[in-house]
């Protein structure tokens, strides 16, 4: 393996550490401060939610 090719893989590696950190971080913020809305953090409010 030369190189330049061990640089590209660790810079790989480093940015799906960083990019695992910044989603681990948004999860926790989510839960701490209560937004996680029912059925996941990513679920979308039923349109019907608002009309009772």
């Amino acid at each position: 393996m030369h190189q330049s090719d061990r640089v590209a893989k660790a810079l790989t590696t480093l940015g799906r550490v960083i990019k695992t950190i910044y989603i681990l971080r948004y999860i926790h913020e989510e839960v701490v401060t209560g937004n996680v809305r029912h059925g996941g953090i990513l679920a979308s409010p039923s349109p019907c939610q608002n009309l009772h």
